[in-house]
């Protein structure tokens, strides 16, 4: 189980394309909430990293449209 910090850290690699993301589960849509899409594992659970990091850049891309 990873602490706060590296998830944190786990979360920057991610967004400065610096780690990979496994190629196993999907992205489906996930309706009219943001973010539109989730990540889910091959047991159709979130991957809460990636998620989160959709919801960030859908925050960023909603700000910076206004």
């Amino acid at each position: 189980m990873l602490n706060e910090s590296d998830h944190e850290l786990l979360r920057l690699e991610l967004m400065q394309g610096r780690r990979q993301v496994p190629q196993l589960g999907a992205v489906v849509v996930q309706g009219a909430s943001l973010p539109l899409y989730a990540v889910v594992d091959q047991a159709g659970s979130e991957v809460e990293l990636a998620c989160r990091y959709l919801r960030d850049r859908g925050k960023l891309t909603v700000t910076s449209a206004h």
